[in-house]
């Protein structure tokens, strides 16, 4: 400081940059054109490169897909921990603060005002500050959605004759709707290579000689049917809907299992692949399709009605359960806080398994023995108004997977946990309105809820704590992974989440029920522990209790010991010990991907570029992990960047009026317009402009022969406001 009356000594002075004078009355000195010997602009033009768009994106931590998770949590982290009112600070407009256990809001600039209702201060609550945001998009009204992720969601017949088992009669039979597990896909092989084999599909015939509608994408509304969706399977059986050979392999769509590979631009021509294909040497190979809710089992001989392909009764149809009932229920928010938002209220997706006495392996009711819940992506899979089971507004793929995207090919079809190459809705670029879904997914992640209530009080529970429960996901060529987890006590919230490398590799496990004659000669897909999981393609997810499950993974309801898959039904069943009648409830809710937060902020204004896949600027704010603030982060990065900058060089006679980081006026009609949008300080006008000293060189002058002198150079720019 050149005020410092010792000259050993260095004083420092903090103080706000452009601050008035210390001196003449603390008004700013004005250099007008007349006093400026010579004026250097340099300015540059407001605004973000138009090659990279007009908004900002930032990453944080601690986000998930969907993105309204993240969003809610900034708003529950900032309406919890908010500062506390202090009477010695200035609340600017909109400033918000707790008192006496309410939260306000400044309806002006205050100091010193205890906040009540009225001119200064306005009351506001959680419910008000989160509006319409779902902390769990994916279950929050969800219900019927999740009922047609199930099996037999249309639930049109019971259960068949044995003249129908027989294949004697119309083979297009549905059970009771129900969730399927964790065995779709069976890939067993032992010593003597006997195997057993099983696959899925989504859809096959039905009595239109076509594939049922409901479970393509829609093209208009719901007034047009669309392609089906990438990796959706179809057991080919007749009548043949697809007839043909596989252009690349040769083999023959009739009879085979068949998926669909890509869907060309016009909405109509799709590339169907053969997946597999059954002859004498593959019987019993078994294909469960989800929308009847039945295992069809392919014989060489004997065609009945559905040909070569019978449906086996409801017994043998292990890998399906019929469930009581799915309905949406209060939530992890509900039951914990009093505050959840208008749109939050029975968020949770439930699910109750009514499980009779099982005495035996000889009725349906062995099946009974489970409870769990599943889900397909696209989410929903099938449109809610064409389908004769659960009815709701959504199209196939518009929660998840391209429904309402702009490209014809509907994609995303399947999940990609990398997350960084197309939006949930199909669009592509970080310039699109949920680009902020983007980002590499972790964990799956979701809270549960898991409750037995035994009918028979007389006989004890069966879990009380440390339920076993298993994650299994399928992606479109049948490699399954699983991640078993334990939810530590009954009927209480624990929050489960499944790292993706955690997963393992599984085969699969035959029913211990299942006799000798089930097993097949050939296995048509070799799968050994070392198959890589094709993430990029994740198709299919279940949850499930695993307790109806042995060490194995073998569907075991009544936990008959034993290790020999192949073995005797009498032998097998010495042991049985029989289970009670009870109802069994799972609960799921926040259901999501976790991943870093990522916010996108753009000019009001301007408006967002969207026509063109760009990549705008981003930020790295690893230690924020709250949505809201993240957001305020980057809503201040871009009106940096907006900001037009303007500096003025002013060559002055030698004067000392203005001190390094002082603000002074400059007025020059020739080379200084300041639009009145750009006008900061009332001392501004189209020709004058505030500057900010940020620095100042004095120069000695001396020609030879005459009187020298002193110049001053001020570099002034326009303070940021």
């Amino acid at each position: 400081d050149s005020n410092s009356s010792n000259i050993n000594e260095i004083s420092f002075r903090l103080f706000s940059a452009g601050g008035p004078p210390e001196d003449d009355g603390g008004t700013p000195v004005t250099i007008d054109v007349a006093e400026s010997v010579n004026t250097g602009l340099d300015e540059s033009e407001a605004g973000i490169e138009a090659q990279r768009g007009t908004h900002i994106l930032g990453w944080g931590e601690f986000g998930a897909i969907p993105k309204d998770f993240a969003r809610y949590q900034g708003v529950e982290y900032d309406f919890l921990f908010r500062g506390a009112y202090d009477n010695t600070v200035t609340y600017k407009i909109d400033s918000k603060v707790e008192s006496d256990g309410k939260h306000w809001n400044a309806l002006n600039e205050n100091t010193g005002v205890t906040p009540v209702e009225g001119a200064n201060w306005t009351e506001i609550t959680f419910v008000g500050e989160v509006e319409n945001i779902q902390y769990s998009p994916w279950t929050d009204d969800k219900a019927n959605l999740w009922i047609a992720a199930g099996s037999n969601s249309q639930s049109k017949a019971s259960t068949p004759n044995a003249a129908q088992v027989g294949g004697t009669a119309d083979p297009f039979l549905l059970f009771g709707a129900g969730m399927w597990d964790g065995n779709l896909v069976i890939n067993f092989v032992d010593e003597s290579n006997n195997a057993f084999f099983r696959t899925w599909a989504v859809t096959s015939d039905n009595t239109q000689f076509t594939f049922p509608s409901e479970f393509a994408y829609d093209t208009d509304d719901l007034n047009g049917v669309g392609p089906f969706p990438r990796g959706h399977r179809i057991l080919n059986k007749p009548p043949f809907v697809v007839a043909g050979t596989d252009p690349i392999t040769g083999l023959p769509f009739e009879n085979s299992i068949i998926i669909i590979t890509e869907t060309f631009a016009d909405e109509v021509t799709q590339v169907f692949k053969v997946l597999y294909t059954p002859d004498d040497t593959k019987d019993k190979l078994q294909c469960a399709v989800l929308d009847d809710g039945i295992v069809w089992e392919w014989t060489s001989t004997g065609a009945g009605a559905a040909g070569n392909w019978k449906p086996l009764d409801e017994f043998n149809s292990d890998c399906f359960h019929n469930y009581q009932s799915v309905l949406n229920v209060k939530g992890v928010q509900e039951d914990q806080h009093t505050f959840i938002g208008p749109v939050n209220t029975d968020s949770a997706v439930e699910v109750t398994f009514n499980i009779p006495d099982i005495v035996d392996n000889t009725t349906a009711d062995y099946n009974q023995g489970f409870a769990g819940m599943c889900f397909q992506f696209p989410f929903p899979n099938m449109n809610g108004v064409l389908t004769a089971g659960p009815s709701f507004s959504e199209a196939v793929g518009e929660v998840y997977g391209g429904g309402d995207g702009p490209n014809e090919q509907h994609e995303p079809a399947t999940f990609d946990p990398q997350n960084m190459h197309q939006t949930p809705d199909g669009f592509r670029g970080f310039n699109q309105t949920d680009s902020e879904e983007y980002g590499t997914t972790t964990h799956l992640t979701f809270f549960t809820k898991i409750t037995e209530t035994i009918i028979n009080d007389k006989v004890l529970r069966m879990w009380s704590a440390n339920i076993p429960i298993r994650v299994t996901a399928y992606d479109t060529a049948d490699n399954v992974m699983t991640c078993d987890k334990v939810i530590p006590f009954n009927n209480n919230w624990t929050q489960v989440a499944c790292g993706l490398s955690e997963f393992k590799i599984y085969r699969g496990a035959i029913p211990i029920a299942k006799a000798f004659d089930s097993i097949n000669a050939i296995s048509p897909k070799l799968q050994d522990n070392s198959n890589i999981f094709e993430w990029r393609n994740l198709k299919l997810v279940s949850i499930q209790i695993q307790s109806f499950y042995d060490e194995f993974g073998r569907f075991n309801p009544l936990q008959v010991k034993g290790t020999d898959a192949i073995t005797t039904l009498t032998n097998l069943f010495a042991t049985v010990v029989m289970m009670p009648n009870r109802t069994i409830t799972m609960t799921i809710d926040s259901l999501n991907f976790a991943k870093r937060i990522l916010v996108s902020v753009s000019d009001e204004e301007d408006g967002r570029e969207t026509d063109r896949n760009i990549e705008p600027p981003f930020m790295q704010r690893n230690q924020i992990f709250s949505y809201s603030q993240l957001r305020s982060d980057a809503a201040s990065e871009l009106e940096l960047a907006k900001f037009r900058r303007r500096q003025f060089d002013v060559v002055t006679q030698g004067a000392f009026d203005i001190r390094f980081g002082e603000s002074f006026f400059y007025t020059n009609p020739r080379i200084v317009f300041l639009p009145a949008d750009e006008q900061t300080d009332p001392g501004e006008s189209e020709n004058t402009i505030k500057l900010v000293a940020k620095k100042i060189e004095y120069s000695l002058t001396k020609n030879q022969g005459g009187i020298g002198g002193i110049v001053r150079k001020i570099y002034g720019s326009k303070r940021f406001t």
